[in-house]
């Protein structure tokens, strides 16, 4: 992995300013699969580039005003990877297509003083996504554009107590892992004489609402912060496994499909799957407990604790998504229960900074782990264990201007068991069996 991330400031007056600020990104995203019939090595390679500039004012009196836009540019590299060699892939197209689409965007923000007590803020942001290329598919998928609001308000009750709420509207276009079986099927459906092809899929959308309280404790140096979080989520896009009378594809389409992809010669064996929008909206309702405690300058620490579950989640959503517990009251694949602890420490003059984070992921509610085949193999997921993951790091400062940090995520590399062909990255929030490292320099000018 390469990222630069680039930033420069102009001081157009005391009240007025203009950040540029840039980002490029190489990344090789691969692991080895041991349980195919033979071990490969599988993945793509991506770049990213964008360009953003953000006009700030606050000559208004009491607002705080932000404009800006962006324009990017993805591309994705099929069964290659940029620093390692890689030239495997499966099935031709599993892991990755080759594909490129252009991003712009429009956004704007102010926070409004209204008075001594009360603040609010207003924001709104249009993204449009531009497919350019995309060879190994029969046609480019639709460009997107959406608009998503935000509105909050902060309340002062009284000294060192804020009443905070908010309305955030947020979505996600499908990203090029989205399309990867589609080639694949579709050719399956077409030699088979059959006239339906892979659906393209839609933008998943978000409507969060938040209530939080903020609370300061100066005497004691601690901040509490409290909220709660409900969540609405329409389109969402996961993996699914596609069976008679899910409302995705008609028999025909599964048998020719399951025929194909069967290594035992029995469709029963085979498997028909791939990214798609749900059918159905689902909910979700979450809390966050939060303090904060800065003993000394130097020192800064947080404890946090969250909590998520599954609201309004029929049984023909679960069908096909599999992210709740058979219950449906618990998620099956995002731990429920998170504790978070950070640690920051300045020495050295305040030129070294260290900083210790520890994750407590607790126990995920599934039965069974999800075959190669799509499906349930009772009594097998190692996964569902608690896990606990370390991360550290460590910046020096050799001038204001210049300064060196050392990354490293998941310390003891045993967060989870090591990834397999049935470990996929899309299956949910798992985490890595890998220890990460991250080199970052920083420099002013």
């Amino acid at each position: 992995m390469l990222v630069m991330h680039p930033k420069y400031k102009f001081e157009l007056s005391d009240t007025d300013s203009i950040d540029l600020v840039g980002n490029f990104e190489m990344v090789d995203n691969a692991f080895k699969s041991d349980d195919l019939l033979q071990p490969l090595v599988v993945g793509q390679s991506e770049k990213h580039k964008e360009a953003k500039v953000i006009y700030k004012t606050t000559r208004l009196d009491k607002h705080s005003l932000a404009v800006g836009a962006l324009l990017g540019n993805r591309q994705f590299y099929q069964a290659k990877n940029l620093f390692t060699r890689n030239k495997n892939k499966i099935n031709g197209a599993d892991e990755g297509l080759n594909m490129t689409w252009q991003e712009s965007g429009l956004f704007a923000e102010d926070v409004v003083q209204i008075n001594d007590k009360w603040t609010a803020s207003l924001g709104g942001r249009y993204d449009y996504v531009d497919y350019r290329s995309a060879p190994t598919l029969d046609r480019l998928p639709e460009n997107v554009g959406h608009f998503s609001p935000r509105v909050a308000a902060a309340y002062d009750l009284v000294l060192n107590t804020t009443l905070k709420t908010s309305y955030q509207h947020g979505f996600r276009y499908p990203d090029n892992q989205a399309y990867c079986n589609i080639p694949l099927f579709n050719d399956i459906f077409e030699a088979a004489g059959l006239t339906e092809r892979m659906p393209w899929i839609e933008p998943e959308t978000m409507d969060s609402f938040e209530l939080g309280l903020h609370q300061e404790l100066p005497e004691q140096k601690l901040g509490i912060d409290a909220s709660l979080f409900y969540n609405i989520f329409k389109n969402f896009i996961a993996g699914h496994t596609f069976v008679s009378g899910d409302g995705y594809f008609s028999d025909e389409a599964i048998l020719a499909a399951k025929t194909a992809t069967t290594y035992t010669g029995d469709p029963a064996d085979g498997w028909f799957g791939g990214m798609a929008n749900n059918k159905d909206d689902f909910k979700s309702l979450g809390m966050e407990l939060m303090f904060t405690w800065a003993p000394v300058k130097q020192v800064k620490s947080t404890l946090s604790y969250s909590y998520s579950k599954p609201l309004s989640f029929n049984e023909a959503t679960n069908t096909n998504l599999q992210i709740a517990s058979p219950s449906r009251d618990q998620w099956s694949r995002f731990s429920p229960h998170i504790f978070k602890l950070n640690v920051l420490a300045m020495t050295l003059e305040e030129k070294l900074t260290l900083n210790l984070g520890i994750d407590y992921f607790s126990k995920i509610k599934i039965l069974n782990q999800i075959g190669g085949n799509g499906q349930e193999i009772a009594g097998v997921n190692p996964w569902a264990d608690p896990r606990i993951g370390v991360n550290i790091s460590g910046q020096y400062a050799f001038t204001k201007d210049v300064g060196l940090q050392l990354v490293i995520n998941n310390l003891f590399g045993n967060d989870v068991p090591a990834a397999n062909s049935e470990m996929l990255p899309w299956d949910g929030n798992w985490g890595s069996d890998k220890t990460l490292y991250y080199l970052v320099m920083k420099f002013k000018m």
